[in-house]
């Protein structure tokens, strides 16, 4: 089926941030500041919001799509560095 169009949408934050979709780095001390606060992104396409694990200090980021990704209805997308879970 292939990446859903909002993935776009994070790479152009990488992008806006000084990060690469090559080797994406967003640490905790950066993305940490958006948690619980406002979304790193919003769009028609998706948004990306910080969830934090508890009795962790990790934070990661989330892609929620919205209904007009095809095939990707209301889809939640872990981004990690490792690519999308």
């Amino acid at each position: 089926m292939g990446a859903p169009p909002a993935l776009k949408n994070y790479h152009a934050w990488l992008c806006k941030n000084g990060f690469d979709i090559n080797s994406p780095n967003p640490t905790n001390a950066f993305v940490s500041s958006f948690y619980g606060n406002r979304p790193l992104w919003k769009t028609d396409y998706s948004q990306g919001i910080v969830v934090k694990v508890d009795g962790d200090d990790d934070y990661y980021i989330v892609m929620e799509c919205s209904s007009k990704n095809k095939g990707y209805r209301h889809t939640r997308i872990v981004l990690t560095l490792g690519g999308c879970l």
